[in-house]
């Protein structure tokens, strides 16, 4: 198991975020514990009458290993007695666990095959404090003091010759000025914002922006 580095809050709220492998992940897809239920007690009267573990979707037939089956069985019933705000992500065979209860998450590890697990991510003990919503924790000063991001609209021409203009006050790659010139799909790209003051103009010249983070140095906390 990977551990890594939580620099800002997942979907702006869990500091933890667990991420597992399991051939049975899909069927927990938007916490849907009761689909998940069907599944596994299908497999279980399988199991019960020795026979292999498959599941049929549409033509075609998947085997699952008994330590999937097992695994997903533990996740059931961690997720169905958990009395605290989670969130899962699910995509194809992976599954990520977000929470702010890392007790929890780590009973979770403990519980699955090892193999299973594939990373962990937490907050730096001296920054824990810091790390709020619209925030984001940075390892070097790099001059600016805010993180914007664009939203759904599509890039404009006149943001792209204002950011050009202020190479001192905005800080964007190439990339996202092009896409913005070219009146692009810019949405999910971010460029960098050097004051609150020059943060106030941007919002003049451009409303497609999703979200606004400042960024905090981890070597300035405490200081």
């Amino acid at each position: 198991m990977k551990t890594k580095e939580t620099t800002k809050l997942f979907y702006n709220d869990y500091l933890y975020k667990l991420e597992i492998r399991n051939s049975l992940s899909n069927y927990f897809r938007e916490k849907n514990l009761s689909l998940a239920r069907n599944i596994l007690d299908s497999l279980q009267s399988l199991y019960d009458h020795g026979d292999p573990l498959e599941i049929i979707r549409g033509l075609r037939k998947y085997s699952i290993l008994e330590e999937d089956y097992f695994d997903a069985r533990r996740l059931y019933s961690m997720f169905s007695n958990n009395t605290f705000n989670y969130k899962l992500r699910v995509r194809s065979n992976y599954m990520s666990i977000y929470s702010n209860n890392f007790q929890w998450l780590e009973n979770i590890i403990a519980q699955l095959q090892p193999d299973s697990i594939i990373s962990l991510y937490k907050p730096d003990s001296s920054v824990l404090n810091e790390i709020k919503k619209n925030t984001i924790i940075v390892k070097n000063d790099n001059g600016y003091q805010y993180r914007v991001t664009f939203g759904n609209k599509l890039g404009e021409q006149s943001f792209a010759q204002w950011a050009e203009a202020n190479p001192k006050q905005v800080k964007i790659g190439s990339i996202c000025l092009e896409t913005s010139f070219d009146e692009g799909y810019v949405d999910g790209m971010y460029f960098y914002i050097r004051d609150e003051k020059t943060l106030q103009l941007c919002s003049l010249v451009t409303n497609n922006i999703r979200r606004v983070d400042k960024l905090i140095v981890k070597s300035n906390i405490d200081k």
